[in-house]
């Protein structure tokens, strides 16, 4: 019989589910359904059909009907995969799902891989159903198991033929998982479970018989037949017979080498390389406490043994895993695929693996493809990052970095879970493509691009560590598992990704690029709004391991080596070393909120060092008083200006959906010479740039003597906002605490929108804003233009704007004076020095006093809705 005939659905009505199942005629009249309810409760009776009768303590059975079943025809169960069936009724609790794995990882007396094999295949649709966070937590429990952190075997046995049918289960549903799911996340972690797992099947009789057979036909002794006294032979016997594993691969290639070598050295050195101790094997229930004997006749059985143990353990190991998928691709496909692993250590074989992996993809996402497939998919995704790995990236010039760069990103690319890493490889191969490599153009578009990968990838790695490690500290707790294999679980999974490379790459090349386009010297790892505190010049971090300071600390280190943490009390650390981003000490810093960076430029990184500790004061930019009656009045037709409604301390405006915003100083913020402008402008709304997210925005200065304009950067920001379809309308704040006299207060409130903007991923690979240098040049002259414009309006006062472009045409959303800092001098035109300490207490007063007023306000237009008008695109509404 096969469960391949048995049907069912479930369909509710008032609040009442209904289940229906079918069988076909042949399974026999004498067929009853075996059922539960929520793994295995007693179904109450009203939900029981006619002539049910309990089977047991948690048990019903009924001559045919409901939820978690098994048909059952004399002795004869029919199964889902070895799971039982179930029909998921309502959304699935992922509270409950955690809870009952981990009380009977805990808990349970007899308990082990198989039993865990099955419960991951009753509970992997619900996982699925749950998103990321129930994938996620698959992966860490599979992950943990095969780093043998839970247990194997705990008071049972099992027999080899069970357990590779298990094994092979799991693999075929989690292959679907990760091939078919229209979750994004739970494909990405679907995939990382399966790199960890046993493909399964194989012949799990040839794992038993095999070998007996080989000690039979060598005359070594086994049970009461007579023959050579091996104990390790005999030992490991009843190892393979009650509880085979993955670890058995590596016993056999332990003694293989111990075999060719007769050097017992050899054996310990091959189990250590794989992971395993002599602690661990004499402590299995089956334990291996003999050393083998030199018996070399033995070396071509065990070689074939050797081999079909892999073709049920092994995974996603690169030659099982291209012998058992081989069959599965076209002839040409196949000689190319063997032809890299005869050459697979080339000076051609990274470009050649990522080709491979390209032409490989439309077999693995076919419908009901080979989990084979799958599993050489990752196995060469693997290899390559291997490959890259490997290379001395000191050594490589900056040509080579710019390439393997490529091939990284193409490479996390093509496993097709994430559209952030499609562009951003888009991104990078237009970079690797562009002529004029290493010109000042070239190189700020290269900056912008890497910055832009640092960024993705920081994103990658504290996603996956946000939601693996709550769950790896739990099993910690409930299994007893030490916490020296918890602690930096999460930091383990992240450096275990093909990805992880290209971190390594990323700050290798940073500071070439950064060099040759004249860039800033500082790489900011993880970044924060404000960070204060006392200045402590040290070495490096390893030395106040375990140290706490007693108030807000901000480290200069000479270098990082990156495996540090980070002392209690610490808000911001700065360096002189480059950091990799997905380093132990980069993940710690976003992971507490300490701002990291570093700095590449000798000179600058020893003023810092040299400034005396009062030095470190922050500047005040500015303060905000919105003038859009004025300006609507004063600036020319081709300069648009939102309508508004103000009300008390607060105005409501359109939201302009804008294809960029900009932010422009019309005196420099740094020296506050007049008529020097700055500006920056990134894609979307200004949210992105006011509110410091990460990445860079397009920023350029330009001189009133006629010199060239200088383009300082270019956009790298990681996501952009923008106006929801239907438009919105946003509150900003206009209080008398922000129209302070010299007073920067901007900030004090939040600009809320009526409904949320929508981020989405800047395409910067087709980004005119990248490419189009003409269209780049007259939208900055058009900056420019538009900045003699609204200062002019305001009396020659410096002014800093911000706007939008939309359709065409620049549109001015708001201009408040240009506050510079005290440093500039009383003579450069600035308004005013920086706020006072009773100015800055004087703004708190007011916020307090204002801040319940202006919640109310936003809350009524939420439920008034804005009114006819909004998302026209012209920028007025109707109150």
């Amino acid at each position: 019989m096969d469960a391949a005939d048995v049907a069912a659905s479930s369909s509710s009505n008032g609040g009442c589910y209904y289940v229906r199942v079918e069988v076909p005629d042949h399974f026999g009249s004498d067929c009853v359904l075996h059922w539960g309810v929520e793994n295995w409760l007693m179904p109450h009776k009203a939900c029981q059909p006619p002539h049910s009768e309990q089977h047991g303590e948690r048990a019903v059975r009924t001559p045919f009907s409901p939820l978690g079943f098994m048909p059952l025809e004399s002795d004869a169960w029919v199964r889902d995969h070895g799971a039982n069936f179930s029909l998921q009724l309502r959304s699935p609790c992922l509270g409950d799902l955690v809870e009952g794995v981990l009380a009977a990882e805990g808990g349970y007396e007899h308990w082990g891989l198989l039993h865990r094999l099955q419960r991951v295949l009753e509970l992997l649709d619900n996982a699925e159903a749950a998103g990321a966070a129930g994938m996620s937590f698959m992966f860490t429990w599979l992950r943990l198991s095969s780093n043998r952190l839970l247990d194997w075997q705990r008071c049972f046995s099992y027999q080899p033929r069970d357990i590779t049918w298990a094994q092979q289960q799991v693999a075929e549903r989690i292959t679907e998982k990760a091939r078919s799911s229209s979750d994004p996340a739970v494909r990405m972690y679907a995939r990382m479970t399966l790199g960890k797992l046993s493909r399964g099947g194989g012949n799990g009789d040839e794992i038993r018989m095999g070998i007996l057979n080989i000690m039979r036909d060598h005359g070594i002794k086994e049970g009461n037949r007579g023959g050579l006294d091996e104990p390790f032979l005999e030992q490991w016997h009843q190892k393979l017979h009650q509880a085979t594993s993955p670890e058995d691969v590596i016993i056999a290639e332990a003694y293989l080498a111990f075999l060719h070598s007769a050097n017992h050295e050899d054996w310990w050195g091959v189990l250590a390389e794989k992971g395993l101790s002599k602690e661990q094997i004499e402590s299995w229930e089956q334990p291996i406490t003999a050393l083998p004997m030199h018996l070399p006749q033995l070396i071509p059985p065990i070689s074939h043994y050797h081999w079909v143990l892999k073709t049920c353990h092994s995974g996603a190991e690169l030659d099982t895993a291209l012998t058992c998928a081989q069959g599965f691709v076209d002839p040409d496909l196949r000689w190319h695929l063997h032809d890299l692993l005869g050459n697979r250590n080339a000076w051609w074989a990274p470009g050649k693996t990522l080709e491979l992996r390209r032409r490989l993809k439309p077999y693995c996402e076919a419908p009901g493809s080979s989990r084979d497939l799958l599993l050489l998919d990752i196995a060469l995704e693997s290899w390559l990052r291997l490959l890259v790995e490997r290379q001395d990236k000191r050594a490589l010039s900056g040509d080579d970095l710019v390439e393997l760069m490529g091939l990284v990103l193409g490479n996390a690319a093509l496993t097709g879970t994430s559209a952030e890493l499609e562009l951003v490889s888009a991104q990078w191969e237009a970079v690797r493509t562009c002529p004029d490599r290493w010109s000042r153009a070239w190189c700020l578009a290269a900056s912008a691009a890497l910055g832009r990968v640092t960024l993705a990838l920081s994103a990658f790695a504290d996603e996956i560590c946000s939601l693996v490690q709550p769950y790896a500290e739990l099993f910690g707790l409930r299994c007893g598992i030490p916490a020296a294999f918890t602690l930096n679980f999460s930091e383990e999974v992240v450096r275990d990704q093909a990805l992880f490379v290209g971190s390594l790459l990323a700050a290798e090349l940073e500071p070439r690029l950064r060099t040759a386009a004249g860039a800033s010297s500082w790489q900011v790892v993880s970044q924060v709004q404000v960070a204060t505190g006392k200045v402590v010049l040290l070495p490096d971090l390893l030395g106040v391991q375990g140290v706490a300071f007693d108030q807000p600390t901000v480290v200069l280190a000479q270098a990082l080596g990156g495996m540090e943490d980070i002392p209690d009390g610490v808000v911001a650390v700065l360096t002189r070393s480059s950091t990799d981003v997905l380093s132990h000490v980069a993940i710690r810093a976003r992971t507490q909120g300490v701002l990291l960076a570093g700095c590449s430029d000798e000179e600058e990184w020893r003023h810092l060092v040299e400034l005396e500790e009062h030095e470190f004061q922050s500047d005040v930019v500015g303060a905000k008083a919105c003038n859009l009656a004025k300006l609507r009045e004063r600036l020319p037709e081709w300069i648009l200006v939102p309508r508004s409604v103000a009300l008390p301390f607060g105005t409501f405006e359109t939201v302009l959906p804008g294809e960029y915003a900009f932010v422009l100083h019309t005196a420099s913020p740094f020296s506050g010479a007049r008529g020097e402008m700055y500006g920056e402008m990134v894609c979307g709304l200004g949210e992105t740039l006011v509110g410091n997210h990460p990445g860079r925005p397009l920023a350029f200065s330009d001189k009133p003597d006629g010199s060239e304009m200088q383009l300082l950067a270019l956009p790298s920001k990681r996501q952009g906002l923008f106006v929801p379809a239907g438009g919105t309308l946003i509150a900003r704040s206009d209080t008398n605490g922000e129209d302070l006299a010299g007073y920067a207060g901007a900030g004090l409130y939040d600009s809320i929108p009526v409904t949320p903007l929508e981020p989405r991923f800047p395409n910067y690979a087709t980004e005119p804003l990248m490419w189009d240098a003409a269209f780049r040049q007259q939208l900055l002259d058009g900056l420019v233009e538009l900045g003699y414009a609204v200062e002019s309006a305001f009396n020659d006062t410096p002014q800093d704007i911000e706007g939008v472009w939309l359709g065409g045409r620049f549109a001015v959303v708001q201009s408040r004076p240009q506050v510079m800092a005290a440093c500039s001098g009383s003579g450069n035109g600035s308004s005013g020095a920086a706020a006072s300490s009773a100015g800055r207490q004087r703004a708190k007063a007011l916020a307090a006093a204002e801040a319940a007023e202006a919640a109310a306000a936003v809350a009524a237009v939420r439920e008034a809705g804005p009114g006819p008008g909004v998302g026209g695109g012209s920028g007025e509404w109707e109150w």
